[in-house]
């Protein structure tokens, strides 16, 4: 169980990383098309 809830953790640590970097990585985007 805790290990379970540990990478649970770890595998939304790393999607937030990813999430943030592709919503900064559009908005800069957005901002270059502006």
């Amino acid at each position: 169980m805790i290990a379970g809830n540990q990478s649970n953790s770890r595998w939304r640590d790393i999607l937030s990383l990813l999430l943030d970097r592709n919503f900064r990585g559009l908005w800069s985007a957005g901002l270059l098309q502006w």
